[in-house]
């Protein structure tokens, strides 16, 4: 029940003007309030309404759209998903499994390599990150932003149909913008 009256509200600060203001707005245990993309520094989505989620398993938080309903986060803590129709965003976090580690530059190009796919339209490659995109074969296009550092993966994946990409082309970019990792404590 909670977690419907958290998705509606949501769509109803979506949709009311910019000037109305919800007085008991529900929020999930531990977030912030929410922000405009204006008050954050991005102006080509400023009415967009942002919020925050941090994963302290992996030691990072993302801004996330608020249109967007969060989803139960996943029982092992490793990120959480946000959805509403066919539009979908995923924050989410794992341990580097390559025995060497020491090697951050080659642990990146080898997770690019297997990521890739034939349908990627933009790939870029860091030193420390990657980044994929294209559109797939049911015309969904699909972003995937994967940062690494200190022994983890930080991945932000969107995914939504070709016909929103005007309205998701500065969500992505503002969500992007704002992962922050974290130092790791073992």
């Amino acid at each position: 029940m909670k977690k419907h009256l958290l998705c509606i509200t949501l769509m109803l600060v979506t949709i009311l003007p910019q000037s109305t203001t919800l007085a008991a707005t529900p929020k999930l245990p531990g977030q912030p309030t929410q922000h405009s993309a204006s008050e954050l520094g991005n102006q080509k989505a400023s009415t967009q309404q942002y919020d925050t989620f941090s994963c302290p398993r992996f030691a990072f938080s993302v801004h996330y759209p608020t249109m967007l309903c969060p989803q139960q986060p996943s029982q092992n803590g490793d990120g959480c998903i946000f959805s509403r129709g066919r539009a979908k965003m995923y924050a989410y976090g794992s341990w580097n499994v390559d025995v060497d580690a020491s090697n951050q530059a080659q642990i990146v190009a080898n997770a690019y390599q297997e990521y890739r796919k034939p349908t990627d339209s933009y790939t870029r490659l860091g030193k420390d990150f990657f980044v994929c995109s294209g559109t797939d074969s049911q015309g969904i296009i699909y972003y995937c932003k994967a940062q690494f550092k200190q022994d983890r993966w930080v991945y932000i994946r969107f995914e939504y149909p070709q016909s929103d990409k005007k309205r998701f082309d500065p969500i992505v970019s503002h969500v992007v913008g704002s992962l922050k990792l974290f130092p790791v404590s073992y």
